[in-house]
């Protein structure tokens, strides 16, 4: 196993650590920020950072032109053209930031006109609030795709951890200290902040550092290669924006009781968000080192890592879904009580969208191509019909909508690849891929819920206790199925030679 496929593992696993411990804390943060503030309020919150629309699309995937060029000229040892590209890089994401931050400014100032929320004051100075600090957040993010860009997964594994503890520290803060909704959010902001400076301190320690990436500066050459590329992906991350992210907008701009409904909305993500951000630390993590294997013109490792980044991502992203989709009525009455009424069905189809997050790899292989138009195409119709569905179905449905729309678009996402990108342009068949990926670990962690379940349903304990007692019984027979039933004869053991080692 090479120096680079260990690191992708290894930040991986960080990475992985850290979003469970991210998700505990916000699975536990949740709750008491709703006793806190009641579901109106805390709803103001949702809308706030769902309406911060750059910053999103940002966390979506635009740097990964950057992270994807960078990771070129890191390999060829171009660090002149490496300098220049960062500061082009960041004229962009100045530009950027002024524009979002102005919107941000505007939308606060008249946020009565265009949210249908209790207490538009408050919301205006929330969005006041991202309005200052995503600024900050565009201006320096440029270091996180430079420590990407050098395979260095660990260290911006380790910083997101860092700021789940900081975001678990501004309720507990806003608990004992009684603060205001919008003290509150100040609070939470300034977490990604200093994750901002940690990621500027790895960067120092890189032997090529130069202070210069703090300079905005125009180089025309390296400026259209990462913009012509980016330009491509933007089409792909403003559709999967659209269908997702608006979500929240919808339901406050169109819906009857907009801030609950974003409040539901955030209970659903909150529960959700574990299975969803693995895809985000995955593709993160793949795309430096499958754009690295791209630029050589290694066909046969890049499918090989394609198949192994599947399965591994199948074998992970379906049992916590199958799980989630099983036990989701449960699971809500524990987590919030009586404000999860209603919302177990919503869960269940939700969760069925999550399970085609196991295409990072795919994904990855497609980024370091570059070819996008007829993902776009695609994409576009299914995020169109997202769209239109939700708001045709906003005030009969409510939150409902955002679930539906969301598993829509995932299934014509999972058309095009499977249907086109891997026969067409991959030259790997999808059948072959779904049979030594998906087959096996769909099945094994279907049967082992169900069996933990079954067993369960036979010893009177409280929600809470039947819970955690089903998911260890699972996750034993599931642990015990992936070792003799998915995993190959190879695969076992190396796992046995690492356990010895």
């Amino acid at each position: 196993m090479n120096k680079s496929v260990q690191e992708i593992i290894k930040g991986s696993i960080l990475g992985i650590l850290g979003r469970i411990l991210g998700g505990f804390i916000n699975f536990f943060s949740l709750p008491i920020l709703l006793t806190l503030y009641g579901k109106s309020n805390y709803g103001l919150v949702g809308v706030a950072l769902s309406t911060n629309a750059f910053l999103q699309i940002m966390n979506m995937g635009v740097p990964t032109g950057a992270v994807k060029n960078f990771s070129e000229w890191v390999d060829a040892r171009d660090f002149l053209s490496l300098t220049r590209g960062v500061q082009s890089n960041l004229i962009f994401f100045v530009c950027i930031a002024t524009f979002n931050s102005l919107v941000l400014i505007y939308l606060g100032y008249n946020a009565g006109e265009f949210f249908t929320v209790e207490d538009p004051k408050t919301l205006g100075s929330l969005l006041y609030i991202v309005a200052g600090t995503s600024f900050l957040n565009w201006y320096f993010t440029n270091f996180q795709h430079i420590l990407l860009a050098n395979e260095k997964m660990g260290l911006v594994s380790w910083a997101n951890t860092l700021n789940s503890f900081l975001n678990f520290f501004a309720v507990i803060v806003a608990y004992f200290l009684g603060l205001s909704v919008i003290e509150y959010f100040f609070i939470y902001s300034i977490g990604p902040l200093l994750v901002l400076a940690i990621n500027v301190k790895s960067c120092v320690r890189l032997r090529y550092f130069k202070w210069a990436y703090l300079v905005p500066r125009f180089h025309r050459v390296e400026f259209k290669k990462i913009m012509g590329y980016s330009m491509g992906l933007l089409g792909v991350v403003i559709t999967q924006y659209a269908a997702n992210q608006l979500q929240p907008i919808i339901l406050s701009t169109f819906g009857r009781n907009g801030d609950i409904a974003v409040a539901n909305y955030r209970i659903l993500q909150n529960i959700t968000m574990l299975v969803s951000m693995m895809g985000t630390i995955f593709l993160q993590n793949f795309v430096p080192y499958i754009t690295k294997l791209n630029h050589r013109g290694d066909d046969g490792r890049k499918h090989g890592f394609v198949f192994m980044s599947t399965k591994w991502l199948s074998v992970f992203i379906f049992f916590v879904c199958f799980f989630i989709f099983f036990n989701a009525n449960i699971i809500l009455h524990v987590y919030v009580k009586d404000d999860g009424a209603g919302l177990g069905i919503w869960l269940s189809i939700w969760v069925l969208g999550l399970l085609f997050l196991n295409n990072q790899g795919i994904s990855s292989l497609l980024l370091s191509m570059g070819k996008f138009r007829a993902l776009v195409i695609t994409l576009c119709i299914g995020s169109a019909l997202s769209i239109v569905i939700s708001i045709s179905l906003v005030n009969e449905l409510g939150v409902g909508v955002t679930a539906i729309g969301f598993l829509l678009f995932k299934i014509i996402e999972a058309i095009f690849f499977f249907g086109y990108f891997l026969p067409k342009m991959a030259d790997i068949s999808p059948i072959k891929l779904f049979i030594e990926t998906m087959w096996r670990p769909l099945t094994c962690s279907i049967v082992s819920v169900l069996i933990a379940k079954y067993v369960i349903s036979f010893i009177e304990i409280d929600e809470l206790t039947s819970v955690l007692v089903s998911g260890l019984l699972a996750f034993a027979i599931y642990i015990v199925a992936v070792f003799y039933v998915i995993l190959s004869e190879k695969e076992r053991k190396m796992i046995l030679s690492f356990r010895k080692s």
